[in-house]
């Protein structure tokens, strides 16, 4: 018979196991989350339809991520229940898992962490992109290209069996661990872009980045995605069905509740996101982390994003395909179109310094896309058709 696990003994267990002070305001935290737990759980089990709620605040330095998580994996061991833990940003799922490993030594439960689909890489997509530099370079003649093409297929293939071999399908994950790999690999098809003919380019599947090889880019529906059993993505959803405790962001909760209430969804995706999350999520309890940021959530989520880079990505295109068009070299458009095209590589390199550097930057809404998009073609692109035209 498994033991049942009192809260303020786990909890002190911890504390002198890792050497940490320990503050009565932490305790009376996580007794409050146990029991408020406790009593939901209570209530169903009666066949009450009554929703036990705790608004919970403590000063910082309190311990409140180590207090309520202790708290979770309690009450699932005790009562083999799920526990949603909902937070806002990155930086908070990187918090609670710090303190990860301090409770599941003490207390054996598995958690696990779930995020849009935009945070893990597609297998198809990566694969296909192997496929067509491997056609690339069976086609192509001038030495450069082959050279260039044979790097970048053996650092893609690396690169392919560290995500398999080690299982980090995050690509955030990837980006910490696997830096060098990244960087090597940008560089490489900065300059085998230049090089490419268009016709050539386009085999490059519109692939500017490594960020690229997302789910964001993965043209099939979410069940197709997640009927593939060597997709990254099916094994994420695996293993949180199979957790008793899953982190996931705010944006996930918010589409499922969604779906409980027949809104509209802005993709198919997110519709059929909201369907798996249902498995996990109609019989669960929920924790929410820094709550007042429920608002700013629901905000961003009832708009339409772009994602930064996207944007960013489809105007090199442009100025790309227009300094095609302009072949002669002493056009001052063709100048012009140069000139943009250098502002836009340093931009991109600034964006992903202060991604390096840990700082939170947002996708951008509509109306800020097209207000960009209008200014630019007020600015540039109707001096550039008038050009063209003379």
């Amino acid at each position: 018979m498994v033991k049942f696990l009192q809260i303020d003994e786990v909890l002190n267990s911890i504390l002198e196991k890792y050497g940490l002070q320990k503050r009565e305001e932490q305790i009376r935290y996580a007794q409050c989350v146990y029991y408020s737990l406790l009593s939901g759980y209570q209530n169903r089990e009666k066949g009450k339809n009554i929703t036990s709620v705790a608004l919970l605040e403590a000063a910082t330095g309190t311990g409140k991520t180590l207090a309520y998580l202790t708290a979770a994996a309690c009450f699932a061991r005790n009562f083999s229940q799920k526990v949603i833990i909902s937070t806002f940003t990155r930086n908070l799922q990187k918090q609670i898992f710090n303190e990860v490993d301090r409770v599941i030594k003490v207390i054996p439960v598995r958690i696990s962490l779930l995020k849009g689909m935009t945070n893990y890489f597609s297998r198809k997509t990566l694969q296909g992109f192997i496929n067509n530099c491997q056609t690339l370079h069976k086609t192509v003649k001038a030495d450069r290209k082959k050279k260039l093409l044979f790097d970048l297929i053996e650092l893609l293939n690396n690169i392919y069996r560290t995500i398999q071999d080690e299982k980090v399908f995050d690509v955030e994950d990837f980006y910490e661990n696997y830096a060098d790999l990244i960087q090597e690999f940008e560089k490489n098809l900065k300059e085998l872009r230049k090089v490419l003919t268009p016709g050539q380019r386009k085999l490059l599947m519109n692939v500017h980045d490594f960020s690229d090889f997302t789910l964001a880019n993965d043209p099939r529906s979410l069940k197709e995605i997640l009927r593939d059993p060597d997709e990254f993505y099916t094994c994420v959803w695996q293993e949180a069905a199979e957790s008793d405790i899953v982190v996931i962001n705010h944006f996930l909760f918010i589409i499922w509740l969604k779906k409980l209430n027949n809104g509209n969804f802005f993709s198919q995706k997110d519709a059929e996101l909201a369907e798996m999350a249902d498995e996990i999520f109609k019989r669960s309890f929920v924790i929410f982390d820094e709550a007042h940021t429920w608002y700013k959530a629901v905000t961003r989520t009832s708009e339409l994003t772009f994602s930064l880079f996207s944007s960013l990505h489809f105007i090199q295109d442009v100025v790309e395909l227009a300094m095609e068009t302009v072949k002669k070299k002493k056009n001052p458009v063709l100048k012009k179109l140069d000139f943009t095209r250098q502002k836009l590589e340093k931009l991109e390199e600034k964006i992903k310094e202060l991604q390096q550097m840990g700082k939170e930057y947002y996708d951008l809404t509509e109306r800020q896309v097209l207000l960009l998009v209008t200014e630019w073609q007020a600015e540039f692109l109707s001096q550039i058709e008038k050009e063209l035209r003379d």
